[in-house]
């Protein structure tokens, strides 16, 4: 690896245990950091080539997995793009077209609502259910359709595989009641 970043992106590291891990590595090797989350080190400053090949070797002692510093940036430039995505009007329906342009699968689930597929890759499915979360197979695309209810606030849709939505396949978007605008701050919503 050549390039050096202030951001990490590791591989398997799925739970607090494995954070804890990770946190352990880095201070045996004495390289600040400033946070570690679910499958992301934000670093103190950026590693010099050296640094990174003893994480690296480390981390791969403990079952972890270093991406490349070029995905990493791939995948920084996804989460800024893609942290909030247009408002929708509360009783508007929604017609949205979701692509898997990768060669995995990836199950989007949509936060606090239930959308029915309508179209999967230009077919009309057999019959048609109520669902929040769809596989999509790779290289796929769905339309689905829905109608946000009047419950205003910030909600969100992601990838259920929790390495992807932590890597940036995920993003917020407000639901609005035109007769109010949008809302002053952020509301948390809890599902079942």
């Amino acid at each position: 690896m050549s390039e050096t970043t202030e951001k990490l992106f590791i591989k398997n590291m799925v739970c607090q245990r494995c954070v804890m891990t990770v946190e352990s590595t880095f201070n045996k090797l004495k390289i600040p950091f400033k946070n570690v989350s679910l499958g992301e080190v934000e670093l103190e400053s950026k590693l010099t080539n050296d640094e990174l090949r003893k994480i690296e070797k480390d981390l791969k002692e403990a079952g972890f997995e270093l991406i490349e510093t070029r995905v990493n940036k791939v995948i920084e430039n996804i989460k800024q793009a893609h942290d909030n995505d247009k408002a929708v009007n509360v009783g508007e329906l929604q017609v949205w077209e979701v692509s898997n342009t990768s060669l995995m699968d990836h199950p989007f689930h949509l936060h606090g609502f239930f959308f029915q597929v309508i179209e999967e890759n230009g077919t009309a499915p057999e019959y048609k259910a109520w669902k929040d979360s769809y596989n999509l197979r790779p290289k796929s695309k769905i339309k689905i359709a829905w109608v946000p209810d009047n419950r205003p606030g910030e909600w969100m849709y992601h990838c259920h595989i929790l390495e992807h939505h932590e890597a940036g396949m995920m993003s917020h978007f407000e639901v609005v009641d035109p007769t109010k605008g949008p809302s002053k701050g952020h509301h948390h919503h809890q599902h079942p």
